[in-house]
């Protein structure tokens, strides 16, 4: 700032006025000391002079008037301000006033820079274009000069960091001239770092930029600039920003055939959405229906024409099947509201797949693909509301998948593809189910249980025949809403479950009941999102990831420690189920997961196995709520670790109804085990993910891909890496 300067004054009248007005400029000081004593304001200038300006505003037109004004040396700069004000002439009445300290007022000889934006080149990049620990890259940073500033000439730019974990090896960028106005990057000399492999994965690293300008000049202009590059767990071009919650699963899947993943799932705006992994909608998306999504998408293809289908489930009633182009139609109307997800299986055996909802209006409806209803079907539950998705599975052991929901009455209902009731069933819970049954073989003994919590905070283990087998109870009577998930954790054969409360307590029970050791863990908030499992580390031990209404994402290890990184802030309640998968195929998992402000997409970066867990809402994209097979990491010494890929016999060999399959792998990478009938034709997909070198175990029950039981026969195992297969013979006998 010079002794001299300029003061624009702008007056808008509300309305045209009438009479004489004068307009007056007053420099004040404040705090001035004269002979020990400070005065609170003194008048210093009037400008331009203390008789004021007249002017006109009759007209009620806004207008600008222009002062120049200047400071003596001994005025401290600090405590001056300008005061203008509009004053009648007749009455000395002033109308209005306004104050601008002088420090304020723009200095008119110097640029004035700041930082516009920037762009990353990383150079030994992971895949997924974000910045890690252990990479380094190249920087550009755009800078800007703002408008009513001189040119900044000859500017130079100076990289810094206060982060031990940054190691800046070209801190100098070169940026010549950037007029008023304007913005220019240092592309052609761009500044260089690298991040340490010990930087903490989630962390902010901050920066300083040293800027200078027109050195040569009267006026040299030097300015520092702080920021801060973020490093994540979020993958490249997410969280991806919503209108309204997401508050239910999703599936990952590559819909069209392209070679690419993407991620399907339905919202409370009434949309179903296709994301790209670059964080785009689908071309034909999104599906709209006439009113909320509060289920979870089932994909499949369930007109058996090679083509997946995606079916949703709206609270306006209807059943949806929806194209992989986004073209679709509703094929059939509930009663009422449906607020599960739709579950798919092939009932009657005809080859293609039956959709299976439970209303809100009391009925069960089983539907063909193309709407028509499947005979015995709807069956009505008078006065027994349903709000939660069914489960499929085979528990009378006749061939046919039955259809297990819980009611807004205490029931838990089994019914055969007929419509007719299991025999035990309707079986009293206590209390209101809300939340959606699981079902498994918890103790390996080839009969299937039904898991189910209800209102009261139990959680419910039923046998086949409707015997309650045991029971669970939560710390606070907090209600279950979210479906349990079944797991071998410990690889002992048992399948443990976890289940969540409400309260936002986690908890981990043995397949008798029994509380596992280190559990429970809470949340610390509200918990609807069902808890999903997945090895994300690569250590053969499942890991639990669930969502909670404190805007985080917790991941937890099998003994109930927290994994590191974890929690994950998100921005929004989340309500909604993850999914566990390779969306991008650079062999790790993402974890997928709708809030109520946007859809996340956490980039975990250890070479992780999914495996066959329950990695995804109801345990599978068809939504079965079925956990019918699983496998487990073979214990064995390092040193005993496969140098090829191996696929033993199964034992035992014949079997009836289930068989153990052993297999090793040599390196780390995708593996894909696949039974086949005689006639080559695809039986069952167990594995198809990411595996580390290790041997493995998992256990066939002769059920198909759509959970049916298979025939008497000989049936083919084959599995494949990228550079080898092997095949063995088994044969089942009934």
């Amino acid at each position: 700032m010079t002794n001299n300067g300029v003061c624009n004054v702008v007056i808008e009248p509300d309305a045209p006025l009438t009479g004489s007005y004068k307009l007056y400029l007053v420099l004040v000081e404040d705090e001035l000391i004269h002979s020990n004593y400070t005065h609170g304001s003194v008048m210093r200038d009037m400008i331009p002079t203390s008789s004021g300006l007249t002017i006109d505003m009759t007209s009620g037109q806004s207008m600008t008037e222009i002062f120049d004004f200047e400071l003596d040396n001994s005025f401290v700069l600090e405590n001056c301000r300008l005061v203008a004000f509009v004053q009648n002439t007749a009455n000395k009445a002033i109308l209005n006033a306004g104050t601008i300290h002088v420090s304020g007022i723009a200095p008119v000889n110097i640029p004035n820079l700041s930082l516009y934006g920037m762009d990353l080149d990383i150079l030994n990049d992971d895949g997924d274009d974000k910045l890690n620990p252990g990479e380094s890259t190249n920087l550009a940073v755009s800078v800007e000069n703002n408008c009513d500033w001189v040119d900044a000439d000859n500017v130079m730019g100076y990289l810094s960091s206060t982060s031990p974990y940054v190691t800046i090896g070209d801190s100098i960028g070169t940026y010549d001239l950037i007029v008023a106005c304007d913005f220019i990057g240092n592309t052609t000399d761009q500044y260089q770092l690298s991040v340490s492999p010990d930087a903490p994965a989630v962390s902010e690293l901050e920066f300083e930029l040293r800027l200078t300008a027109n050195q040569s000049s009267e006026a040299p202009y030097e300015t520092i600039i702080p920021f801060t590059i973020s490093m994540n767990f979020f993958q490249n071009h997410f969280p991806v920003a919503v209108t309204q919650p997401f508050v239910s699963g999703n599936a990952v899947v590559d819909l069209n055939g392209d070679g690419n993943k993407e991620i399907i799932i339905g919202g409370t705006d009434s949309l179903l959405h296709v994301i790209t992994s670059n964080g785009s909608e689908l071309a034909g998306f999104p599906f709209a229906i006439t009113n909320k999504i509060p289920g979870s998408p089932a994909v499949a293809d369930v007109d058996n024409d090679g083509d997946l289908e995606v079916v949703i489930a709206g609270r306006d009633g209807s059943i949806y099947v929806v194209q992989h182009d986004g073209s679709g139609t509703a094929v059939a109307t509930a009663a009422y509201y449906l607020l599960g997800s739709p579950a798919l299986s092939d009932l009657d055996g005809d080859g293609d797949l039956e959709i299976v909802t439970a209303g809100f209006g009391y009925d069960v409806m089983a539907i063909h693909h193309d709407g028509t209803t499947v005979t015995g079907y709807p069956v009505m539950l008078s006065s027994e509301r349903m709000s939660c998705g069914v489960s499929l599975a085979d528990l009378d052991n006749d061939g046919s998948d039955d259809i297990i929901v819980g009611t807004w009455s205490h029931k838990i209902h089994a019914l055969n593809v007929a419509g007719n009731e299991l025999a035990g069933f309707p079986v009293d819970i206590g209390d209101d189910c809300k939340a959606p049954p699981v079902i498994a073989d918890l103790n390996g003994d080839d009969e299937l249980e039904i898991l189910v919590g209800q209102d009261d905070g139990v959680l419910y283990a039923i046998s086949a025949a409707g015997q309650v087998l045991w029971t669970h109870a939560t710390a606070t009577s907090t209600s279950i809403r979210n479906a349990a998930a079944p797991i071998d954790i410990d690889g002992d054969g048992l399948l443990e479950i976890v289940y969540a409360a409400l309260d936002g307590s986690i908890y981990v029970v043995d397949h008798a009941g029994n509380t596992v050791a280190g559990w429970p863990q809470s949340v610390g908030a509200t918990c609807y999102s069902s808890p999903v499992v997945a090895d994300l580390d690569g250590d053969g031990v499942a890991e639990i990831i669930v969502g909670s209404n404190d805007d985080a994402v917790y991941a937890f290890h099998a003994d109930g420690t927290t994994v590191a990184n974890f929690p994950v802030l998100v921005t929004g309640d989340v309500k909604g189920t993850a999914t566990l998968d390779d969306l991008d195929q650079d062999g790790n998992l993402e974890i997928v997961i709708g809030t109520a402000s946007e859809l996340v997409v956490i980039d975990v970066k250890d070479l992780a196995t999914g495996g066959d867990n329950w990695n995804t809402a109801r345990g599978d994209y068809l939504r079965t709520g079925a956990y019918l097979y699983g496998y487990q990491v073979s214990t064995q010494p390092l040193a005993n670790l496969p140098e090829r890929l191996t696929l033993d016999q199964n034992y035992p060999n014949p079997f009836n109804p289930a068989t153990h399959i052993r297999f090793g792998v040599p390196e780390a990478g995708i593996v894909s085990l696949i039974i086949y009938d005689v006639r080559g034709q695809e039986v069952a997909t167990l594995v198809n993910d990411v595996f580390n070198q290790g041997w493995y175990e998992l256990r066939w029950s002769g059920q198909n891909n759509q959970g049916k039981p298979v025939e008497t026969g000989i049936y083919f195992t084959r599995i494949q890496t990228s550079s080898a297969t092997r095949v063995v013979k088994m044969m089942l006998i009934k």
